[in-house]
């Protein structure tokens, strides 16, 4: 499978093509080099072959994070926490 990371509206496969839109482009956040090399390691469990098409920065970081996956896999996902105080009404 082809895999197109850019700046794209949303991420979809379609075709054949995995469109993966990054939230900072050309940025990649940790829990998107996670997905990405999830992505990989299933595509390579299937004897299949990931054609990765993008930036050579983003790409860099792919296959760092691929000859290193056992740090990646520990990462935790991007997320802010936005805590709410409730009011008695």
């Amino acid at each position: 499978m082809i895999l197109n990371i850019s700046n794209h509206k949303f991420t979809v496969i379609e075709h054949g093509i995995y469109y993966f839109d990054l939230s900072n482009y050309p940025q990649i956040t940790a829990s998107e080099l996670k997905k990405v090399v999830t992505f990989i390691k299933y595509e390579k469990s299937y004897g299949r072959q990931t054609e990765i098409v993008c930036e050579d920065k983003i790409l860099e970081s792919i296959n760092n994070a691929v000859a290193h996956s056992e740090t990646v896999e520990n990462v935790l996902p991007d997320v802010e926490i936005n805590l709410f105080i409730m009011q008695p009404i």
